[in-house]
């Protein structure tokens, strides 16, 4: 009988241990869609108090230091979300993100990430991003071409797209993108590439 009693005792502690760690993350949550940040941070700590392998607590926690822009612990974040969660892309993707002036750090994040979501357009979009913020615009065309066949009609790839073939000298296909795009006033130098892409036989 007492065994039993004491049986019951953990279960019902264990339980009300987790239902509480469970309770601080969600209002965790909470803070950051409400853009409080550190109160966000603050409260994914006391749940990671309670239970160090709750999923997406150091997610969140990274998401937020990375919208405060505190890069450092941002980054240690997504690494101790990686040893809680198995297959998970996201702290690959926002590591990346943040390393994005280290070529070398954030395209090996990406292809992780790629390997675990093969089928993510947003991956191959980001992939772009990066190849052509180091101006590397023939695999940038690649990556976002595929981001394009994983989601059509990408109006951010295709203005992209458009980017790539007129820093390659290619107005023709740099034209045939950029008439690809819906709402092509949206985009940064519309009227220059208007202009350019305004002739007929560029249509």
């Amino acid at each position: 009988m007492y065994r039993l009693i004491f049986i019951f005792f953990l279960l019902e502690t264990n339980a009300s241990f987790a239902q509480s760690a469970n309770s601080l993350f969600g209002k965790a949550n909470e803070e950051f869609l409400t853009g409080n940040y550190a109160g966000a941070i603050n409260y994914c700590n006391k749940a990671l108090a309670k239970n160090r392998s709750l999923k997406e607590a150091n997610l969140i926690a990274g998401l937020a230091c990375y919208n405060l822009k505190d890069t450092i612990k941002a980054i240690t974040y997504f690494d101790n979300e990686l040893i809680n969660t198995k297959g998970d892309y996201r702290p690959y993707l926002y590591k990346a993100k943040l390393t994005n002036k280290n070529y070398a750090a954030a395209l090996n994040n990406l292809q992780t990430a790629i390997k675990i979501q093969p089928g993510n357009f947003l991956l191959y979009f980001e992939k772009g991003n990066l190849n052509f913020d180091h101006l590397n615009y023939k695999p940038a065309i690649e990556d976002y071409t595929k981001a394009i066949a994983l989601r059509a009609g990408l109006d951010d790839a295709n203005y992209k797209l458009t980017l790539c073939h007129l820093y390659l000298a290619d107005t023709v296909k740099a034209c045939y993108y950029w008439n690809k795009i819906s709402e092509q006033d949206d985009f940064k130098n519309y009227e220059t590439i208007q202009s350019t892409c305004h002739k007929p036989y560029l249509k």
